[in-house]
């Protein structure tokens, strides 16, 4: 079995975060990401997947960058 998935674009969730992005040691920041299933073995969107993004939501990754 092969799953394809990619962020969504443009991502809803993503927001631009106001001044400059964090610098110097121990300073850290979160993302967060939703994912669209683009592949699901043999299944394209339009060929066994809809065409609409937002009805192949398939998760959600994120996380938290520390700088050293």
């Amino acid at each position: 079995m092969q799953i394809v998935v990619k962020t969504l674009s443009p991502d809803p969730i993503s927001k631009p975060v106001q001044g400059p992005p964090p610098s110097g040691e121990g300073k850290w920041f979160v993302f967060s990401k939703n994912l669209a299933l683009e592949r699901l073995d043999n299944n394209t969107p339009g060929d066994g997947l809809p065409l609409n993004q937002q009805q192949r939501l398939s998760g959600s990754y994120s996380g938290i960058v520390t700088t050293l």
